[in-house]
């Protein structure tokens, strides 16, 4: 057992260690999915997440909305299902056309394997497609980190990583996102029209499971700006990806206002009252968005320090480890998310992008003698996140009126368990050096979700 699940260099050929690290990887995968379903369904959680029908969909809570007390899902998985049972276009008075915000893809797949797996389908489906990713994300990782040994670590940083695992146990589509980025990012650097179409394909999926293709756009556009040495056809190429993104936010928006008469910004405007603001005026601004505007200027600014360094010997160091564009694009991406997010007057599922924004626990690996703040800026930036998503809790719970669906046990538990990730989370960045085993290194990752899991409970 502790050979079949060691993923450490075990002094095969790169290409041969390489496939075996996939298959390890998707062994622990459905472990530490077991794990934690466990550990969500044994904890005395006043949502009623005691199942794996709960996982896969969200029970009905009452919670303070708008001024009143509603019975609401406790995540977005209760809508997914929804829509595979009924389909987008069978409204519920209560719901109008609140459904079109949705993507669709997800509930499509659900409704094509529920017959088979009934309430249990969103689990499954979604422990194959976190079982598939490894190798999608260990394509990636081969084509841009050029020592094996830190691509494996950043592999089980970015897999494992406490938030993400927290969210994807649920009936989310956050391990569809994760498989579809890698295999758009593991195709972009394979050659032949075939992996074109794989790459533009999957880009295409990625927008309409989650409408944020301007995120994923960045990684192209930084390349095409800042590659050097690259001929004027490689750069047109790299925006075709960006037109592909476009036209499919475009056209789906399209489509559905002719099937439903509404767009899905129309619909999150209208039911999570989504807009742009930039006007410092507005409640809530300094204590929403500005956060966020700043965590994005402040890693784009140390991106562009790193980009700019004058001194040759840091940028051929780094060049040494990894393809520097790329893995700078990749930190673009992670700047303008947090940008973007911060443009929103109400930004919703901050906690799970954060989860899925894999630059930011894969960066914290890398050694930037150009700017050797990055890291630490951004592993504050997830430490920032995890404890304001805190603070969100005791607020809700010492407001008037109280949330009815938390107890003084779920903020007490929630308090231990998130101020205890938060230690080990910095011991482990202070001396992830001390850890010479990989399997140490996941097992780190898995007891850090397991700490956070209970703060995901409460956000959908």
């Amino acid at each position: 057992m502790a050979r079949a699940f060691s993923l450490g260099d075990d002094g095969s050929l790169p290409e041969e260690q390489s496939r075996r690290l996939v298959v390890k990887l998707a062994a622990w995968v459905l472990v530490v999915r077991v794990v934690l379903a466990l550990w969500v369904i044994v904890y005395p959680d006043s949502r009623f997440f005691n199942s794996i029908d709960s996982l896969s969909i969200a029970p009905i809570v009452n919670f303070y909305v708008d001024g009143m007390f509603k019975d609401i899902p406790a995540n977005d998985s209760y809508f997914y299902w929804i829509i595979a049972l009924h389909g987008a276009g069978s409204w519920d008075p209560e719901m109008g056309w609140r459904l079109v915000n949705f993507s669709q893809v997800f509930p499509v797949i659900i409704a094509v394997v529920k017959p088979i797996f009934s309430t249990w389908s969103p689990y499954i489906i979604n422990t194959v497609f976190a079982a598939i990713t490894p190798w999608f994300l260990v394509g990636f990782l081969n084509s841009v980190i050029k020592n094996p040994a830190t691509a494996r670590r950043i592999a089980i940083a970015v897999l494992f990583n406490p938030i993400f695992l927290a969210y994807s146990i649920y009936g989310l589509t956050e391990p569809l996102h994760y498989l579809l980025l890698f295999a758009v990012l593991s195709a972009h650097y394979k050659s032949g029209i075939l992996w074109r179409i794989v790459e533009y394909s999957c880009l295409v999926i990625f927008e309409l499971n989650r409408f944020i293709g301007i995120i994923l756009a960045t990684f192209y556009v930084y390349k095409v700006v800042f590659a050097r040495g690259t001929s004027l056809k490689q750069r047109v190429l790299w925006l075709v990806p960006v037109v592909v993104l476009s036209a499919t936010y475009v056209g789906w928006e399209w489509i559905c206002l002719q099937v439903f008469g509404h767009t899905p910004s129309e619909a999150r405007t209208y039911y999570w009252h989504h807009g742009f603001n930039l006007d410092p005026t507005v409640p809530l601004f300094i204590v929403k968005q500005f956060p966020m505007l700043l965590a994005g200027a402040m890693l784009g600014l140390l991106l562009l320090v790193s980009v700019f360094s004058s001194n040759e010997e840091h940028r051929k160091l780094e060049a040494t480890e990894f393809e520097r564009i790329d893995v700078q694009a990749c930190v673009a991406m992670a700047a303008v998310f947090f940008v973007f997010i911060g443009l929103i007057n109400t930004p919703i599922s901050l906690f799970r992008y954060v989860g899925t924004m894999f630059p930011l626990f894969a960066v914290m690996l890398l050694r930037f003698p150009t700017n050797r703040y990055l890291p630490v800026m951004i592993f504050g930036i997830v430490m920032g996140v995890v404890m304001a998503h805190l603070a969100a809790i005791c607020i809700m719970f010492f407001s008037s009126p109280p949330i009815p669906s938390l107890t003084a046990l779920d903020v007490t538990l929630c308090t231990i368990f998130t101020i205890s990730f938060f230690a080990a989370s910095f011991t482990f960045f202070i001396k992830r050096h001390l850890f010479k085993s990989d399997n140490a290194v996941m097992l780190v990752h898995l007891l850090l979700a397991i700490l956070l899991a209970p703060l995901a409970l409460y956000f959908p």
